[in-house]
């Protein structure tokens, strides 16, 4: 027996792996766990047409997003500039040690942040962050404070985008859906 493993490169663990099969043969004994399974792949015809729909419902949301916000998501790292033609050459950063604070020459660099609606790819993954709820609040913030293209962000510049991101953050979070469902409503 071990020489056969050997020549087939299958090793002990191997072999312990295929014992977690035997819950397989559990679907063939117990008739409510196969009613159970047959249940599931009938449904997976159903799961599809939904999860078409979402990703048309996502894929709307996202041209929308790109057309409202590509390019705006970018900022200077001196936030005493305007625009992004004002951004170049040095100032002076103030940096903070132990011993006190000093006031160092940097050179400023026009920067583009980690979720943006420049393209569609990146679209979709902002918006799978919205609707996650994990980064949530500092896209939106981003998007309140983005003013336009080639302009440096202003606190509060655009509040409208509130509504826009947060809404679209819950409707792809299904969170109407699960406040009527909590509610009763149907």
């Amino acid at each position: 027996f071990v020489v056969v493993t050997a020549f087939a490169g299958l090793g002990i663990k191997e072999l312990k792996l295929c014992r977690s099969l035997r819950t397989v043969r559990l679907v063939a004994h117990s008739e409510g766990i196969r009613v159970v399974i047959m249940s599931l792949f009938k449904a997976l015809g159903g799961l599809a047409n939904v999860t078409v729909v979402c990703l048309f419902l996502w894929l709307s949301f996202g041209i929308i997003a790109v057309e409202l916000f590509k390019g705006t998501f970018y900022y200077c790292n001196d936030g005493s500039v305007d625009t992004r033609a004002e951004c170049v050459g040095l100032y002076e950063e103030e940096v903070i040690t132990a011993i006190g604070s000093t006031m160092v020459p940097t050179n400023r660099t026009w920067n583009k942040l980690k979720y943006n609606f420049d393209h569609l790819g990146i679209s979709m993954l902002t918006l799978f962050v919205l609707a996650v709820g994990d980064g949530w609040a500092a896209i939106t913030y981003n998007g309140i404070d983005a003013r336009g293209i080639d302009l440096n962000p202003k606190r509060n510049a655009n509040p409208a985008t509130l509504l826009l991101l947060c809404g679209c953050g819950a409707v792809l979070r299904d969170e109407p859906l699960r406040w009527h469902a909590n509610r009763g409503l149907h």
